[in-house]
């Protein structure tokens, strides 16, 4: 069994008068959110971006051609991701697995109202935001359930089949629970005055990032990392004035930590390693990172969407700064691009800032794009999906 952490006793009192202020915060966070992981020690500050517009831009543009359209029983809540050569959806009431030609290929029941989806490997999490329900799938089949006594707020996995669990808790902000694919708790964590934000897993289950937004008189963020053997976080970080959005630990061992102004990568020991500061006009609206190390990031001004790309532990000095006229919906990336889609275009980026190719849509309305894994990404509608190679 694992070791129970706890900081040290809040103050009730205090903790009533901070409550309306953090609320206000997590709200913000969320909504900022939309959707939703180094070894060069140069650091990054500000300017030198590479700029790029899309409008300007020389590339190919071809009529979107779908390879299958999906119709969807379920008009609300579905959850479309990418599982090993193929996909899924899950919705309040049914995971549906598919096979690589869109084709169903089996479904499960479940109970999960507003789920929250959690896919690593061949290991799915699904967890019932506000719920206490949660379910562990692997190779398609469900092989643990459990009900939690307290509400859920988070779910993450690795390729082990271990998954950390967030949840309310009766005297902290939040516990986190660390559990392997049988449902055995490995570890534990109560976060005492701050609201867990983020959290990830290494592969082999030994090292956990949990990030916390915090209020005291003015708000602030705290990063840790945990070995799940040890009483006492291998670093803690604080943040004042920053809200931390997301994090993951990267292959390399390393950390990447994503804020509403900036980002930066830690070492093992918590040293930073590397940061950029976002131009101050920008807005976050959502993001998206990969675990060696990929990170893209959606931002709005007053006119057009600009896409803020690069690999945090390569050598670049700075992302790659595209600009696209109009508003970008929904964008998701992989190793070789990132897929941004506007109103009636879908666009193929390099990680370079080169345009691959231009889509044309027949159909508006994207609500949500997804990568997979065979030169094909899915295109989500309210009523539909299509399969559209890239």
């Amino acid at each position: 069994m694992g070791k129970i952490i706890k900081l040290p006793e809040k103050d009730l009192e205090a903790e009533k008068k901070n409550r309306k202020v953090i609320l206000i915060l997590i709200i913000l966070l969320i909504l900022i959110i939309g959707v939703v992981v180094a070894k060069n020690m140069l650091p990054i500050r500000g300017g030198g971006v590479t700029n790029l517009n899309v409008s300007s831009s020389k590339n190919v543009d071809v009529a979107q051609k779908s390879l299958k359209e999906i119709s969807l029983n379920s008009l609300t809540n579905n959850c479309f991701s990418a599982y090993k050569d193929s996909f899924i959806n899950v919705n309040s009431d049914t995971i549906t697995f598919y096979q690589k030609d869109g084709e169903e290929d089996s479904s499960v029941a479940i109970n999960m109202p507003d789920p929250i989806v959690s896919v690593c490997g061949s290991y799915i999490a699904i967890a019932s935001r506000g719920g206490k329900d949660v379910s562990i799938f692997h190779d398609n089949t469900m092989i643990y359930k459990m009900t939690t006594d307290q509400n859920i707020t988070g779910i993450v996995m690795n390729k082990k089949g271990d998954f950390a669990l967030v949840t309310e808790d009766e005297y902290y902000k939040n516990r986190l629970s660390l559990r392997n694919n049988k449902g055995e708790e490995l570890f534990a964590w109560l976060s005492a005055d701050g609201y867990i934000t983020s959290a990830d897993l290494s592969d082999d289950g030994k090292n956990i990032a949990v990030g916390t937004l915090n209020s005291k008189n003015s708000y602030y963020s705290e990063f840790f990392s945990f070995n799940i053997y040890d009483k006492k976080p291998l670093f803690r970080k604080r943040y004042d004035g920053q809200m931390l959005m997301g994090s993951t630990i990267l292959d390399n061992g390393s950390f990447l930590a994503l804020f509403d102004n900036q980002y930066k990568v830690l070492s093992n020991k918590g040293d930073e390693q590397k940061s950029y500061t976002y131009p101050t006009d920008y807005t976050i609206k959502s993001f998206d990172f990969e675990k060696d190390g990929h990170l893209a990031i959606l931002f709005s001004d007053n006119e057009s969407s600009h896409i803020l790309a690069t690999n945090v532990t390569g050598f670049q000095t700075a992302p790659v700064n595209l600009s696209v006229t109009g508003e970008v919906t929904s964008f998701c990336l992989n190793k070789n691009s990132i897929l941004a889609a506007t109103s009636d275009k879908i666009y193929n980026i390099g990680w370079n800032g080169s345009i691959k190719k231009t889509e044309t849509l027949d159909e508006y309305n994207i609500d949500h794009l997804v990568c997979l894994s065979n030169q094909t990404m899915l295109a989500v509608r309210k009523t539909s999906v299509s399969i559209i190679p890239y």
